[in-house]
């Protein structure tokens, strides 16, 4: 799948130059960048059309019908499903067949301004860049992967990914720690995380690199 081709690639980078990228909205960025050469690569649809309505009626503003949006998109609200919102997701890939329904603004007719429709999204990603040494960040970690988790479950179309690009863990010639201080991310979560995904049940894919090889781990939540 492209989603997890690009999330393996960012984590190989990340081993070979972890100071390459410094802020989560960095890797945000690459990982979307990675996203979309991997569906080029697959020859999946990159761009699909989609379907404008302003939030109220104004007599001054049309849209076309001819409208298209990229399928990756980054920090985008999910819900406007009859459910409660799920909050922002830091990488959205939108279904890639029918018309996305887009919200605007009725005094900015390109302004989109609502969530976007669960219906409408293929995979939801959520990133952390962090020391995994800290309690209190592994314990945000956890809450991450339970907020997608809440969205798969009440959304099975939506695949749905976390990603850890953990600052705790020694990579040797770039930054080097003497004891082990890395910890597990998901130590902190419950009895949930499996090695294989589970048939039948809603789960996250959990991406983080191993500490003792340094080579992506992928596990599932749920």
């Amino acid at each position: 799948m492209p989603i997890a081709a690009a999330i393996t690639i960012l984590l190989r980078e990340y081993v070979q130059a972890p100071f390459q990228y410094l802020r989560e909205s960095s890797i945000q960025a690459r990982l979307a960048e990675l996203v979309r050469a991997e569906l080029s690569r697959a020859n999946a649809p990159i761009v699909v059309a989609a379907q404008v309505e302003l939030d109220k009626p104004h007599k001054d503003f049309f849209h076309g019908d001819a409208l298209m949006t990229s399928r990756t998109q980054l920090e985008i609200k999910i819900g406007g499903c009859g459910c409660v919102s799920h909050g922002k997701s830091d990488i959205v890939l939108l279904k890639s067949t029918g018309a996305v329904k887009l919200t605007c603004h009725r005094h900015g007719p390109a302004d989109v301004v609502a969530a976007i429709d669960a219906n409408d999204v293929d995979v939801a990603v959520e990133i952390k860049a962090c020391p995994s040494s800290m309690r209190e960040q592994r314990l945000k970690c956890c809450n991450d992967v339970k907020k997608m988790y809440r969205l798969v479950k009440a959304h099975p179309n939506i695949r749905a990914f976390f990603l850890l690009l953990d600052k705790s863990v020694s990579i040797p010639e770039f930054a080097t720690v003497r004891s082990k201080k890395h910890r597990d991310c998901l130590e902190d979560i419950g009895g949930q995380v499996h090695q294989r995904c589970l048939a039948g049940r809603p789960s996250v894919e959990v991406w983080d690199i191993d500490a003792e090889t340094l080579m992506p781990r992928r596990r599932y939540y749920g």
